[in-house]
């Protein structure tokens, strides 16, 4: 059991860690607070408080998840196979996440920094990323090119991020699969 926002919840029930992300944000901040930000125009919230507290339940949230997953990556085979159904929930609910926190941006008005917060939880994945190629560029070139299928362990985040991306940059995802797919292409020659 995981507790987000006061509240129990089972992993892999991401949509309702989600929503209960976003009404604690939209509960921290308080709606009139927003309301009245939004007329002013200048997202000032008044508490800056509770706004840290809603980031800070973000990124232990969003710990917690990859904490999960690199668990779960790091069972035996048979293990990792019956908790397959858990694994393959983490990169939506990490998206869900990093989505509550954009969209509370976006509703106070502040687009630049719900663009950054996004930028900036796309950058544990690339570390991922990044580690996966260093090991795949140290072995040897058939070894690469039977362990590179197992990039499917990290692309599940990007797709989910590139979908909460789209509003803000439509191109961003297919350069980062460009990218992604030099680096897969390099490592395995």
């Amino acid at each position: 059991m995981r507790f987000v926002a006061g509240a129990a919840f089972a992993p892999g029930d991401a949509h309702r860690a989600g929503a209960a992300v976003w009404r604690t944000f939209v509960d921290l901040a308080g709606t009139d607070r927003i309301e009245a930000a939004r007329a002013r125009g200048t997202g000032d919230l008044g508490r800056r408080s509770r706004w840290q507290k809603g980031l800070q339940l973000a990124e232990t949230l969003k710990k917690g998840i990859f904490e999960e997953y690199d668990y779960y990556q790091n069972l035996s085979p048979a293990f990792k196979a019956a908790a397959r159904k858990q694994m393959r929930s983490k990169p939506m609910e990490y998206a869900l996440v990093v989505s509550a926190v954009t969209e509370a941006y976006k509703t106070l008005g502040q687009k630049e920094k719900a663009y950054t917060y996004l930028l900036k939880s796309i950058e544990p994945i690339d570390k991922k990323f990044s580690v996966f190629i260093k090991g795949l560029q140290q072995m040897g070139k058939e070894k690469a090119i039977k362990e590179s299928e197992n990039v499917r362990q990290i692309a599940p985040f990007y797709q989910y991020l590139f979908n909460v991306m789209e509003p803000f940059d439509s191109a961003y995802s297919r350069k980062k699969e460009i990218e992604i797919t030099n680096a897969m292409m390099k490592a395995t020659q």
